[in-house]
């Protein structure tokens, strides 16, 4: 299955759509994800260096005692720039596997302590179990006026 790559550089393939609703900035999505890095190791496998999936983290000697697994919130807006950019292309139920340059991602530092070398691709299969509406982003164009609430 061939990827699509977005304005930014950010490849992706879509796996499931999810609703029509999508998160945008200033929202909390709850999600599952599995981030790998792209340069296979010595045992040929994309090593993990992030998950929420308990088993798979067990699975490929990468569980962290003390991490919490399972769905995680996350604010759209508050990681690095392809994470945030995957996370606005599918709706709630929606899953997505994404290749993130690493102008998108770590940059020039990487994330070295977590396996992220410097200028590094990185992967992730990001799937959202739900968005939590935060509060719209202030308008940068013409204010808009408010309408009062009916009690």
């Amino acid at each position: 299955m061939a990827t699509k790559t977005t304005a930014s550089g950010l490849h992706y393939i879509i796996e499931n759509a999810g609703s029509a609703e999508k998160a945008a900035l200033g929202d909390t999505v709850l999600i599952e994800y599995t981030g790998r890095v792209t340069k296979k190791g010595k045992d040929g496998k994309y090593k993990i260096f992030d998950t929420s999936d308990e088993k798979l983290a067990k699975a490929e000697n990468e569980f962290k005692p003390g991490k919490p697994y399972g769905p995680q919130k996350m604010p759209v807006g508050g990681t690095i720039p392809g994470f945030t950019e995957a996370l606005q292309l599918i709706g709630k139920g929606g899953k997505i596997k994404v290749i993130i340059p690493s102008n998108l991602g770590y940059g020039e530092q990487g994330a070295p302590q977590v396996g992220i070398m410097p200028f590094s691709p990185i992967a992730f299969d990001l799937e959202i179990k739900d968005i939590i509406k935060g509060k719209p982003a202030p308008a940068t164009s013409a204010p808009v006026a408010a309408t009062p609430v009916k009690k």
